[in-house]
């Protein structure tokens, strides 16, 4: 169906009341009379520049309507004065902040803020409970009276530690100091009705707490060349206070060192990461120093060895031909007295580790040491010529210098050369006795191909024998030749 909507044009959308909050400052809390005082506000939750500000300065003069964000007034006459500031938004919402100003009395222009209240009937004075505190705990300060009038009196309190001034009606107070420190606690006593008033102060000792801290790793054991992360778990009380955290890793590496800032909750973890490059029982130790004092503890890391890891790249004989029983090898077998040589390279994480690499021929065994390299690996080439005809089982061996090994190997067939072309020339004599007649299903185009295969095996038996001669002559070369011209 139609769906139809009603707006009422007249109706006026509401928004929701603005919070904010104002907070009061000035440039001194004590003045002297007849020169500038200077105060500021500071918004919170609103745009300062949205807003209009009434001030009341306590001394009789007029209301400072919309005189803005900061101003400046005179007071004439010495005495204690509670400032008033009203924020209010196009809306009507309405924030308000008041401190206290301290007017001097000064017997020239040029006089300096006495620091004692210019007229007072009363004394007073600041009692704390407990006489002193840990960083992070509540002091109770109580201002007493000595009147022999009964009225009711304002007091404003400065803690000493940069918070903002407490202005209140009672005369015990409690306040939470965050960090350790000699503080000039101030109270000033002020009758509202008359402006008179005193002030006192005493000097509050607030103890840093010694932090503690906890230490532990990610993983107990790690392979080497591998990242350890060491969690730190610093507790201190004083939430203010930073710190410097240092890490002899105990791997002969310079000592880290880096800063962790305050936590608000008196408690934090920090991390810290280090590459162990050999294995090793490692003690790492960890020191965290702030506010003058260290304190330290240590955890350990224990860094396994790994085993290096081996491939054989290639076996050659002299004439470059890869010798394997795969089929990508050029040739699948070795002649007696004829070298090959055999390269292979290798990896090891350990990348200090020093090298032992050794090949068994199967007849006889070769090793050569080899440094460690940055890269962690190596390579190298062994050669050797085989005496005897025979099946042998090649072993390639690296072992590193904490007892790591890896293996790998690869089977060679060794023949002499001779005893090879008899058996090649026996099978080439047995083809090409057999009867070429092709079966009836032939032609005679088979027939002529066929007898051109004959004659090709015969040249190459011929040149075989030719070549078999030449080898027990140790004419090497050219026996070689004829095989290569045979195939």
């Amino acid at each position: 169906g139609l769906i139809k909507a009603i707006i009422n044009v007249n109706s006026k959308l509401v928004p929701p009341p603005l919070l904010f909050s104002v907070q009061l400052q000035q440039q001194s809390l004590i003045v002297l009379e007849r020169s500038d005082a200077i105060f500021m506000t500071y918004v919170t939750g609103a745009d300062a520049a949205m807003l209009t500000f009434d001030w009341t300065f306590g001394d009789g003069s007029p209301v400072l309507m919309n005189g803005g964000a900061s101003v400046t007034h005179i007071f004439v006459n010495a005495g204690f004065y509670f400032v008033t500031v009203t924020a209010s938004t196009p809306t009507g919402e309405n924030a308000e902040a008041r401190s206290l100003v301290i007017v001097s009395a000064a017997t020239t222009p040029t006089a300096a803020p006495v620091q004692t209240a210019p007229r007072a009937t009363f004394n007073v004075s600041i009692v704390a409970e407990p006489s002193t505190i840990d960083e992070n705990d509540l002091a109770t300060f109580t201002a007493t009276i000595e009147s022999s009038a009964t009225v009711e009196l304002v007091y404003t309190w400065i803690f000493g530690d940069g918070s903002p001034s407490l202005n209140q009606t009672g005369a015990t107070v409690t306040h939470q100091y965050l960090q350790g420190g000699d503080y000039n606690v101030v109270v000033v006593a002020v009758n509202p009705s008359t402006n008179e008033g005193n002030r006192a102060s005493i000097t509050f000792t607030v103890k840093d707490v010694v932090p503690t801290i906890d230490v532990r790793t990610n993983s107990t054991t790690i392979n080497e060349n591998d990242f350890a992360t060491v969690i730190v778990t610093i507790t201190d009380p004083g939430t203010l206070d930073d710190f410097i955290v240092s890490i002899n890793w105990a791997d002969g590496t310079d000592i880290d060192m880096q800063r962790a800032p305050a936590s608000t909750s008196g408690s934090q973890n920090v991390s810290y990461s280090h590459k162990y490059l050999d294995n090793g029982m490692y003690l790492p130790k960890i020191y965290v120093a702030t506010d003058g004092v260290t304190v330290s503890s240590e955890t350990n890391v224990f860094v396994q060895n790994v085993n290096p890891y081996v491939v054989i790249e290639s076996v050659l004989d002299d004439f470059d031909n890869s010798v394997g029983e795969n089929d990508s090898a050029d040739v699948d077998i070795v002649l007696v007295g004829l070298a090959i040589d055999v390269s292979f390279r290798f990896t090891d994480a350990g990348t200090l580790d020093k090298h032992q690499a050794t090949i068994d021929w199967g007849e006889s065994v070769s090793s050569v040491t080899i440094e460690s390299v940055t890269t962690g690996g190596g390579s190298t080439t062994f050669s050797h010529a085989y005496s005897v005809a025979g099946s042998y089982l090649l072993q390639l061996t690296i072992t590193d210098d904490d007892s790591g090994s890896a293996t790998i190997s690869q089977f060679i067939q060794v023949v002499n050369p001779a005893t090879a072309l008899d058996n090649v020339i026996q099978r080439l004599e047995a083809i090409t006795t057999t009867d070429p007649k092709p079966t009836n299903s032939g032609t005679r185009g088979n027939q002529n191909d066929f007898g051109k295969v004959v004659a090709k095996i015969q040249q190459a038996a011929e040149r075989l024998e030719n070549a078999k001669r030449e080898l027990e002559q140790d004419d090497w070369k050219n026996g070689i030749d004829e095989i290569y011209k045979a195939t």
